[in-house]
């Protein structure tokens, strides 16, 4: 699937949020705690970032199959991901997410990898590849044998609101960084533009304009504080 998606800064939480109860259904509210690490030197904002994250909300079984250590390790294989530092600046950037579902009583990992595809009129399209992992301490001690370091960790409380299917609003409190609307859209490659359309439409809705759009992500936002440049 396709992530498109676009986030926005928002000055007063309360009054968003009765704008998004206006037009979408209310979901969920999830702690995300996430953990980045890179292979890449931490001099200067990583390129690519393993995230871990850490949900919790209401309980339901994983969309993806579960795997263990050993598949992991074999998909890692097929990624190539031993080459990740050869790639140059001008390439599109990967992500990998490794997510940690804390979901009330159950519990569950996920990986995720994204690659920016396009950012049109703000709005962003990321490939998205998601798979379960069952073997925690397997996979850590794989990406640790990779070289990844913990170089950030960010938290937010997400509110999240239910469009249609594939498709809805998530009202973030970040840790340090503030209130932020994000409308995301999960579509197939033919249906980019159509995201993007239906996306835009929903923003005039909530009366966000175009330039409100934020393009920089949380963690480039935090690293720059962290740095005293935000």
């Amino acid at each position: 699937m396709i992530e498109v998606e676009v986030k926005v800064k928002v000055a007063s939480a309360g009054e968003i949020r009765k704008k998004i109860k206006a037009i979408a259904k209310f979901s969920d509210r999830i702690k995300k705690v996430d953990a980045y690490y890179t292979l890449e030197s931490l001099g200067s904002y990583p390129r690519k970032s393993l995230r871990v994250r850490k949900l919790n909300g209401n309980c339901q079984e994983p969309a993806t199959k579960m795997v263990g250590a050993s598949q992991v390790l074999e998909h890692t294989r097929l990624q190539d991901f031993s080459n990740l530092e050869s790639h140059q600046e001008s390439e599109r950037r990967k992500f990998l997410r490794f997510a940690t579902a804390e979901k009330s009583k159950c519990l569950m990992y996920q990986i995720n990898f994204k690659e920016k595809l396009s950012y049109v009129k703000g709005v962003h399209a990321k490939r998205e590849t998601e798979f379960s992992v069952s073997d925690i301490k397997g996979f850590l001690l794989l990406i640790n044998n990779f070289g990844f370091r913990n170089w950030l960790v960010k938290e937010k409380i997400s509110e999240i609101y239910e469009l249609k299917r594939n498709f809805h609003i998530e009202l973030n409190n970040v840790k340090n960084l503030g209130w932020f609307l994000e409308i995301e859209y999960l579509a197939k490659p033919k249906e980019i533009e159509k995201a993007r359309a239906e996306i835009l439409k929903v923003m005039e809705k909530l009366g966000v304009k175009e330039e409100e759009i934020i393009k920089k992500g949380y963690t480039k936002m935090l690293w720059e504080r962290a740095h005293g440049r935000f």
